[in-house]
């Protein structure tokens, strides 16, 4: 199960990780979405995805729960899903 921390705890925990995760790899697949100081550091770091990775991790570890959610909802909330 989840060991000691209660079912709500561990789906925010969940929840988290799952944005988190969205939001480097959409960074990391367009550093473009990245603020402005940002893209220049990752322009400066080469073109390897590890140091792409780098750059793009250095980002999102300095971002507060808020900030991330924020971020979240800028990059994915306004994505229109074409009918089929």
């Amino acid at each position: 199960m989840t060991g000691c921390i209660g079912i709500t705890v561990w789906r925010m925990s969940y929840q988290a990780e799952q944005m988190l995760t969205k939001v480097f790899e959409a960074f990391l697949g367009d550093p473009r979405l990245l603020p402005t100081k940002w893209q220049g550091c990752a322009r400066m770091a080469g073109e390897g995805k590890a140091a792409q990775a780098r750059v793009v991790a250095d980002y999102v570890a300095g971002m507060t729960d808020t900030y991330l959610a924020r971020e979240y909802h800028r990059l994915f909330d306004s994505v229109v899903i074409p009918a089929i």
